[in-house]
């Protein structure tokens, strides 16, 4: 059992640095880097998998929430159906080669640039909530 335990440690700590390090990139471009192996259909590795995650967990936040576009008015995200996380690395994947002044920018924002021009998202002004009567 001990010895078990042993092994799977030395397995897994490649893998923590691996994701440890990634965690620590904060640009477009360290994202596009890892989603690289989406330009073929490459065996699965760690970069494919923390691509996927990043895009899973993106799209899981930002799916119905309100944001504010570039002139700070609130919109609703919205996600076509059909879309899967590798259609949308591979349409990041083509924003990032098209926008390459975006490779500094964060993530978060090349990525929602990359699914919009897309068109895989979709964005509507959100509606002002209606004033509550005071019920004091």
């Amino acid at each position: 059992m001990k010895v078990r335990l042993v092994l799977v440690s030395f397995l897994m700590l490649p893998a923590l640095a691996a994701i440890a390090q990634a965690a620590n990139e904060q640009n477009a471009d360290s994202l596009r880097k890892f989603c690289e192996p989406f330009r073929s259909s490459s065996a699965p590795s760690l970069d494919k998998a923390y691509c996927r995650g990043y895009i899973v967990g993106w799209r899981a936040g930002i799916e119905g929430a309100q944001i504010p576009d570039d002139k700070g008015v609130l919109q609703i995200v919205t996600f076509a159906g059909g879309a899967t996380d590798g259609d949308m690395a591979r349409q990041f994947l083509l924003y990032m080669d098209n926008h390459a002044d975006e490779k500094d920018a964060l993530p978060k924002i090349a990525l929602m640039h990359a699914m919009l021009s897309a068109g895989i998202a979709k964005t509507a002004p959100a509606e002002k909530a209606p004033d509550k009567p005071d019920s004091r």
